[in-house]
């Protein structure tokens, strides 16, 4: 994930949320800006001005979940709008090295800490996971040989996933009482966190959701799941057009997943719901 496309996705959230916000407060404005990789400046005048609430950004705790959140935190905070992120413990070095090397150029971060309830849910201890370790970037904190596994990618196997899933909704009532304490002017969590929108709507503030899936990627995955154009050619070889885009966009059977090869439907969100049940 290059670092070009987490400018853009984090640009595109930046849009949503002025129109989100302006809905509660006109007086968010948007000026041009001549930055290199940002078209609009924008300036949050009634969020700044309002002194010390901040944007609750709160990713699940995942390797391509928590490094686009940090980039958007770095992006509104660069903006003058106070961002706090919020994780479990063992991921607080994920982000630290970065919000301390950003200190210099006036880019203020906080973090604030929710704990993780593993050895309740039966999650093993930190683990590397088959293929994790050929990455550059490493998820394990250090000295943490013998630690409770609190990241979605240091899991042995898939086995664990609604184990980790019900620990993250314990985090429902810690998050709440920050939420109480700091009173968020947004609340800004991850697709995997459903459960945070009765939180937000407990303390009637807007949750807006991260995807980190383009929404490109998104529109091509509805169409065939809709269309199942794959099912019109003889080979794995030959191309399909996938249909509704405004632009021509052509495939091959190999280029998509077993489970959309097959039209099996995956659908995850029963298991998060499942899994915030008490």
């Amino acid at each position: 994930m290059s670092e070009a496309y987490i400018m853009r996705q984090s640009e595109t959230l930046l849009r949503k949320c002025i129109k989100i916000l302006h809905a509660i407060n006109p007086h968010i404005t948007s000026d041009k800006n001549h930055s290199s990789y940002t078209p609009f400046f924008v300036s949050f005048k009634t969020f700044s001005q309002n002194g010390s609430a901040p944007f609750f950004f709160f990713p699940v705790m995942a390797q391509g979940h928590v490094i686009p959140t940090l980039y958007m935190a770095n992006l509104f905070a660069s903006r003058g709008v106070k961002a706090t992120i919020i994780t479990t413990p063992l991921n607080e070095f994920v982000f630290s090295k970065a919000i301390q090397r950003n200190k210099h150029l006036g880019i203020e971060i906080d973090i604030r800490l929710i704990k993780f309830p593993a050895p309740k849910n039966d999650l093993p201890e930190d683990s590397e996971r088959p293929g994790l370790a050929r990455l550059k970037f490493s998820f394990r904190p250090p000295n943490s040989l013998s630690r409770p596994c609190e990241c979605l990618d240091r899991l042995p196997s898939d086995d664990k996933l609604a184990n980790f899933f019900k620990a993250a909704a314990m985090m429902k009532e810690p998050l709440e009482q920050l939420i109480e304490e700091c009173r968020p002017n947004c609340l800004i969590t991850d697709m995997f966190l459903p459960w945070t929108t009765d939180s937000a709507a407990r303390f009637n503030i807007p949750r807006i959701v991260f995807h980190g899936t383009s929404y490109f990627a998104q529109c091509v995955g509805a169409s065939i799941k809709r269309n199942k154009p794959f099912n019109n050619v003889s080979s794995d070889s030959e191309t399909f057009l996938v249909a509704d885009l405004p632009h021509e966009i052509k495939l091959t059977r190999t280029q998509l997943s077993l489970f959309e090869q097959s039209g099996r439907r995956v659908d995850c969100y029963p298991l998060f719901h499942q899994s915030s049940d008490p």
